[in-house]
């Protein structure tokens, strides 16, 4: 893939405490040199899972209106990539779809990486108008998915229950790359990433870190597009995007940290040392 210049917009959503959404993506992105417009979708306190908080999603017509200004700057903003993550409520969706497709009418070049942050192994945490509409509005516009193996689930309807399964339900989709996300790994007490692009298939696997910090999501996602963006193989960004995420989880709990140490190990950001098993599996169906 060609390096693409320019910065990255992420929506996303806002934490005043905490690692995930924007405050994921913004420290991966500037590990990579990358310049971030941020739009956030909600602010909270922190992520649920540390408590019950304030709960304020951003107003659908100025999350709209926000939109439409960076779009009216398309030309100054060139942005190579546009990242969305958590969504509030359809009418962000909507809004989002047509910004989506306004700045790919005018530059084809720009990326767009849907992550859609919508449930884990407890089951869907957006309602269904919320999950219906990025299947049917975000995903046909995506250059590039990440959803966790409990999100496809949630996106294509059926139980995946080993990593043949999600490659038969990721290829449904249609997508130029999907990255599955907490895979199954091969090997005993590992978990993986698994890529789907150009008709191949790659499980990228690290050993699995207890009680891990919330956040891993977004920043592999982050990571994942930012080494894409310059010129990166799918298959060397995998790799290198996910030593990055499980060097960060294991320094981070070796702290007794409760979420991702990102303000002080930025160098596995820019030069993970983490050791990951890369393989190629076999496409289901293909002789």
């Amino acid at each position: 893939m060609t390096a693409i210049e320019g910065p990255v917009i992420a929506v996303s959503s806002m934490v005043a405490r905490g690692t995930v959404g924007l405050r994921a993506i913004m420290p991966a992105m500037q590990a990579r040199q990358r310049d971030l417009v941020a739009v956030p979708t909600v602010l909270l306190p922190w992520h649920p899972g540390h408590g019950a908080g304030t709960f304020v999603p951003t107003d659908s017509r100025a999350f709209e209106c926000l939109l439409n200004d960076l779009l009216s700057r398309a030309d100054d903003i060139a942005p190579a990539a546009i990242l969305s993550g958590w969504l509030a409520d359809e009418a962000q969706v909507d809004a989002l779809a047509g910004f989506v497709a306004a700045v790919k009418r005018t530059n084809r070049e720009t990326l767009y990486l849907c992550d859609p942050v919508i449930g884990d192994a407890g089951g869907a945490y957006r309602p269904k108008g919320v999950i219906d509409a990025i299947a049917e509005k975000l995903l046909p516009l995506a250059d590039i998915a990440t959803p966790n193996r409990y999100e496809l689930e949630l996106l294509t309807g059926g139980n995946l229950p080993d990593n043949n399964a999600l490659l038969d339900a990721g290829r449904s989709l249609k997508l130029p790359r999907l990255v599955v996300t907490s895979a199954f790994g091969l090997m005993t007490g590992a978990i993986g990433n698994l890529l789907i692009s150009d008709g191949r298939a790659q499980l990228t696997e690290n050993r699995i870190v207890p009680d891990a910090p919330h956040g891993p999501g977004d920043l592999f996602s982050a990571l994942f597009l930012a080494r894409l963006l310059e010129g990166q193989s799918d298959g060397k960004a995998l790799s290198a995007a996910t030593a990055s995420v499980f060097e960060m989880l294991a320094r981070s709990r070796r702290a007794g940290l409760d979420e991702l140490a990102l303000a002080t190990e930025q160098a596995c950001l820019a030069r993970p040392m983490a050791m990951v098993t890369d393989r190629s599996l076999a496409m289901p169906g293909n002789d």
